[in-house]
């Protein structure tokens, strides 16, 4: 008849509307989305309460979790690296940053008031991901479908790699190079689980 949250973190956690609407017969069923706004970054716990009007049960109580993710704001174009992602941060800086940091971080973009960018590599190859990472270009202002954010590796033959890794999330990005020389890749991956290569272009690359 109703779902609450107990625990110091309930807050962040909050239940919508059961689909469809209380009371549920016997031997149907409903559903209902729960949406989590972490406060910090780590994991995030909580107990999900559902109350019911049958007299031979009690209150259903259900352990729920969340991963808090740092989200790191690439802002400019430039392949800079002063070691520091703050509000002027290349995409490098925040691979710098985001492997810095044990619990999975989220990098998303705000470069030149939204529309397509293009990041070119003229400091080589991007540091190698070692820690849980999404990389997610639909943040870019202006996304609808199509990639706003280009790679282009210069004379690189590979824009990301990523090494002994267990969650990797990348998407909507376009990792081409220029010409059609087919050399180098997209992405590299050494002893990755749960990777996540998704909804990007890829050109002129071997893979």
């Amino acid at each position: 008849t109703s779902i609450s949250f107990s625990g110091s973190e309930a807050m962040e956690f909050v239940a919508g509307a059961l689909t469809p609407v209380s009371p549920i017969p016997a031997g149907d069923s409903a559903t209902f989305t729960v949406t989590f706004t972490p406060t910090a970054t780590g994991a995030r716990n909580a107990t999900m309460n559902i109350a019911n009007d049958d007299s031979d049960e009690g209150t259903f109580d259900v352990g729920i979790k969340g991963t808090g993710k740092a989200a790191l704001v690439v802002t400019k174009i430039a392949d800079t690296n002063d070691g520091v992602c703050d509000a002027d941060c290349s995409l490098r800086e925040a691979i710098t940053a985001a492997n810095s940091n044990a619990d999975a971080d989220v990098i998303e973009f705000n470069i030149g008031g939204g529309g397509a960018q293009t990041i070119v590599q003229t400091l080589g190859v991007f540091p190698t991901i070692t820690q849980p990472l999404m990389i997610d270009g639909s943040t870019q202002p202006g996304w609808v479908s199509a990639p706003l954010i280009t790679i282009n590796p210069n004379s690189n033959s590979t824009s990301f790699n990523s090494s002994n890794v267990t969650g990797l999330t990348i998407k909507y990005l376009d990792i081409s190079r220029p010409d059609a020389n087919y050399d180098g890749t997209g992405v590299d991956l050494t002893s990755c689980n749960e990777v996540f290569i998704l909804n990007n272009i890829f050109k002129n690359r071997h893979r």
